[in-house]
């Protein structure tokens, strides 16, 4: 209960929440899902023809470790996929407030993509010795 403190606490009394809360337009509600007390966007989409998950996602904190840990596996799996993808797929099961950033934050600190960014440098040239760069020493014809 370190995220969302204030929303859950209310929640759990049947309270509604704070207006100047960041989570008010998402409609929050607790239900229990997987055995455990889970927090849900109950949004625009709750009566929608689609998957549950994409209709009620669950709320998950962009400062929890779980959740920059499933961000960070998604994107491993999806073959360190960009940005864009990432957070699309985030959206379908669940909602971080904040989260293009989060996106951002997790592709900017992989290492494979960070290689795979590294622009090419050119190598640096030696400069050439003198035997070779004297014009007598180059066209002197030795006659033996």
């Amino acid at each position: 209960h370190k995220y969302f403190e204030e929303e859950i606490n209310r929640l759990r009394n049947k309270r509604p929440i704070s207006v100047n809360s960041s989570l008010i337009g998402l409609n929050p509600q607790l239900v229990k899902k997987y055995g455990v007390h889970l927090m849900i966007s109950k949004g625009r989409l709750a009566h929608a023809l689609i998957l549950e998950r994409e209709n009620t996602p669950i709320i998950l904190s962009g400062q929890c470790i779980i959740t920059k840990n499933y961000l960070r596996y998604i994107h491993e799996v999806n073959h360190h996929a960009s940005r864009n993808f990432l957070y699309k797929f985030c959206r379908n099961s669940i909602y971080v407030p904040k989260a293009t950033n989060l996106c951002k934050n997790i592709i900017r600190n992989c290492i494979d993509c960070e290689k795979m960014r590294a622009k090419v440098r050119p190598n640096k040239m030696q400069a050439l010795p003198d035997v070779r760069i004297d014009i007598d020493n180059v066209t002197k014809l030795k006659i033996i």
